[in-house]
């Protein structure tokens, strides 16, 4: 297998797989963006000889949204075979998508950045400082405490909370049940998933 780098190449001569099988209606949007703030900073596109896509679809037509007549960087692999090519396209799609976020490194890199990072796709809660907001919910749990009583003297407690997915509920779970010192159970909790 051989790989070469091939520079400002004409965007009408990358063709897509016709039976690329993930459609990318929902982050296009997202790829459009970083593309727009940061430039085209990597090699987003690979291609076999023919100059069929291995990967980079949405980038592709990220690029085409967005006027390009070249893509500055594209990577030609050469030698897989028909087989290799579809297996490559899949593992390539899958394998990104199976990584799961770790939060507390992704809660450090938020506490940095002020940009919305949903424009980007990144659609998860910034982290909650418990002990820093606990000030502005006082007058909130003064009068939920006036009107049921005391919550931690009750047995049961119930909550309602929107969460995105799983991952939001483990972030909630652990922060929570950390600074209440209960346990989260999550068939007890209610969510309405969106």
């Amino acid at each position: 297998m051989n790989k070469e780098i091939l520079n400002d190449v004409p965007i009408n001569q990358l063709v897509p797989y016709e039976n690329n099988y993930l459609d990318h209606k929902d982050n296009i949007i997202h790829v459009k963006n970083s593309i727009k703030d940061f430039g085209y900073n990597k090699v987003s596109i690979g291609i076999d000889e023919k100059g069929e896509l291995l990967y980079g679809h949405c980038t592709l037509q990220a690029l085409k949204e967005l006027d390009y007549e070249n893509v500055p960087m594209v990577l030609e692999i050469k030698g897989l075979t028909e087989e290799q090519k579809k297996a490559f396209r899949i593992a390539d799609n899958e394998s990104a998508r199976k990584a799961e976020i770790i939060m507390e490194k992704l809660d450090i890199e938020m506490q940095y950045i002020n940009i919305d990072m949903k424009q980007y796709g990144l659609d998860i809660m910034k982290p909650l400082d418990l002990d820093s907001q606990a000030e502005d919910f006082s007058d909130l749990a003064k009068e939920f405490t006036d009107k049921h009583g005391d919550p931690a003297l009750k047995e049961k407690f119930w909550m309602f909370i929107e969460l995105q997915d799983n991952q939001e509920f483990e972030y909630f779970k652990e922060k929570i049940g950390k600074s209440t010192g209960r346990e989260i159970d999550k068939e007890k909790l209610l969510l309405c998933i969106k």
